[in-house]
């Protein structure tokens, strides 16, 4: 699931609190286990389903599908932005985020890794 930090309609924290409720549910706490069948991603600055000064240009149903497909869960959805001609980073699985690596070019996603 993906959630934009700037959506106006619904808070970005009220989904956190929830999917820290769906990891001590379902999985006691674990969030590891929880990722075996739900990840969650917080996309900066994206607006309510799209837009804002965001990475929001993402193919989310290409990684469902290869999470069913190949068993290959997502850590990160490749993005592009309209608000960022020609810079791609990556939207990295909750609760990490992407961090520069401080070498590369800032504007390739190999540039970047998920941290936290």
């Amino acid at each position: 699931m993906f959630q934009g930090l700037s959506d106006p309609v619904f808070s970005a924290n009220d989904l956190v609190r929830w999917y820290k409720q769906v990891v001590e549910v379902t999985s006691g706490g674990d969030l590891e286990a929880t990722r075996r069948f739900v990840r969650m991603f917080i996309i900066p600055g994206m607006t309510h389903c799209g837009d804002g000064q965001a990475f929001d240009d993402f193919d989310p149903l290409a990684a469902i599908e290869g999470w069913i497909n190949q068993d290959k869960a997502p850590d990160s959805l490749a993005a592009g932005s309209k608000a960022f001609p020609g810079k791609h980073q990556p939207i990295c699985a909750y609760p990490t985020q992407a961090a520069y690596d401080g070498k590369g070019n800032p504007d390739e996603i190999a540039s970047y890794s998920c941290r936290g």
